[in-house]
């Protein structure tokens, strides 16, 4: 809720001693200081050149993705209207790619994507190459609902592959590795373009079409036109159109759906959705892990106890987490 105490330590001064023990400021309040710097950035970024500068556009779904996440009245309208504005007005050179094959070689590179970053080999610079070696090598499947949804897609075979083990001492080699983010691994392909998926155009058609669902729920036409535009820009390869949804629901898991079989692994908005959407009264992520005890306080992280030890004013854990 708005006037919930829980918010973000908001600074407008360069941390120091003078200024360290600041308390915590409300709900309402942490969305408004965040949704002006997105608003500022609209207004002064400029527009898309490649996806190795932030643009204007990248703030417009920044800010169209928290209100999505927050989903307070009238967020979805505003949300839809930041997504028209980057349809309707980006640069022609973001666009989506054809191929799937070369949107994942292309990685930073491709056309499609808004943002992304520089991860090749990053030995003394970042993990994340490393944890994409290990991480999608030694966990090469999904729970079995996801699984199913991948296995069924025409994709599938186009992201997924054979790879050698990210290890100099393990000369073995596994199929069905998720190969669009491992690529070859930290020992075959250590300089290959691994990158996070930041946004990519795509995601576009599925914000609009979870938008329109939700703004005008009796309207199955609209968002399911939305979808199938973003499958049938694919050529390699080629995608049948999703049919047979004649109820709001069958609408909003298709949806879901597709966040996950289109973004998997590539972002955080699989897992937001898993929070926002419902099946059979409850979140998808209670589907998906119906043997994991968690509650709605657990959907985030807790403050570190060291931060909360630092601040002499006693700043509160948040609730549930103590």
């Amino acid at each position: 809720a708005p006037e919930s105490p829980y918010g973000i330590i908001y600074r407008t001064q360069t941390s120091e001693l003078t200024n360290l023990m600041l308390d915590r400021i409300s709900v309402g309040d942490s969305y408004n200081v965040i949704i002006d710097d997105f608003k500022y950035a609209e207004e002064h970024l400029g527009d898309y050149t490649s996806s190795h500068y932030l643009s204007k556009q990248m703030a417009q779904v920044m800010h169209a993705k928290l209100l999505m996440v927050r989903g307070w009245d009238g967020d979805y309208a505003e949300a839809l209207n930041l997504v028209n504005s980057v349809m309707t007005t980006a640069p022609a050179v973001f666009a989506m790619e054809s191929d799937v094959t070369e949107l994942y070689d292309k990685a930073w590179d491709s056309k499609e994507l808004l943002f992304s970053r520089y991860m090749g080999d990053l030995t003394n610079l970042s993990y994340s190459e490393f944890i994409y070696s290990y991480g999608l090598y030694f966990n090469p499947t999904f729970t079995d609902i996801v699984q199913e949804w991948l296995e069924a897609d025409e994709r599938y075979p186009y992201i997924v592959g054979d790879a050698r083990s990210p290890e100099t001492w393990q000369d073995q080699r596994k199929d069905n590795i998720l190969i669009k983010l491992y690529h070859r691994g930290r020992y075959e392909g250590m300089d290959d373009k691994y990158t996070p998926y930041q946004f990519r155009y795509a995601e576009l058609y599925l914000m609009k079409a979870e938008l329109l669902a939700r703004t005008n729920p009796s309207d199955l036409t609209a968002p399911l036109a939305e979808l199938n535009k973003m499958r049938e820009t694919y050529t390699n390869p080629v995608l049948a159109p999703i049919t047979g949804i004649t109820t709001h629901q069958q609408l909003m898991d298709a949806i879901y759906k597709e966040y996950v079989v289109t973004l998997l692994m590539e972002n955080e908005t699989p897992w937001f959705a898993s929070l926002r959407f419902e099946h059979d009264g409850k979140p998808w992520i209670r589907t998906l892990k119906p043997d994991v005890d968690f509650s709605e306080n657990q959907y985030c992280w807790p403050i570190p106890d060291v931060e909360i030890i630092a601040h002499l004013n006693k700043i509160e854990q948040n609730p549930g987490l103590e």
